[in-house]
């Protein structure tokens, strides 16, 4: 595990010109490269330290690793084709960071950036426990950071019928 932790940043500096791809790659292979930082986020924050990978690098280089690919993973998201890795993405990728590791900076500079996401994914998510958890990790977001964050401005750049919707989970009515 030593090995991927100290080849870690290189193979993301490698990775990253895909996942930031959009309209120049495949929307597949952007997916795919998006799918594959995601699974890595998730063995940075775990949450308890306990992955072989967040105990390799250490606390501080976990946050670095996260805080400079999280936000161009964000850029490239939603999913457009490989819905496939919705679960890896947007339940436990995403879920993960925002229930692990909310106060983590990057986290909350683009929380409204993730709920956009979320939500924006949940017309295109095929597999109904997927869908199940996305709502549930909305939820979740909105609640969280109730009171802490101007809730409207968590809802930047929906629709009218999305931000609606929004609020209909978030008081428990879907």
């Amino acid at each position: 595990m030593s090995v991927l932790a100290s080849n870690l940043p290189t193979f993301l500096q490698e990775i990253q010109p895909y996942v930031a791809g959009r309209g120049q790659f495949d929307d597949m292979l952007v997916d795919n490269a998006c799918s594959a930082v995601s699974k890595i986020i998730v063995a940075l924050t775990n949450g308890q330290g306990t992955s072989g990978l967040s105990q390799a690098m250490g606390g501080a280089n976990c946050i670095n690793a996260v805080t400079s690919i999280l936000p161009i993973l964000l850029q490239s998201l939603p999913l457009r084709n490989d819905h496939e890795e919705d679960g890896p993405v947007y339940v436990q990728c995403l879920g993960n960071v925002l229930q692990t590791q909310p106060t983590m900076p990057v986290v909350v500079q683009n929380l409204p950036r993730i709920i956009f996401i979320l939500v924006k994914a949940i017309p295109e998510v095929q597999d109904d426990v997927v869908r199940k958890s996305v709502t549930m990790r909305i939820k979740y977001a909105c609640t969280r950071f109730e009171g802490q964050i101007n809730l409207q401005s968590l809802l930047v750049g929906l629709s009218q019928e999305e931000t609606n919707w929004v609020a209909r989970v978030v008081n428990g009515q879907l």
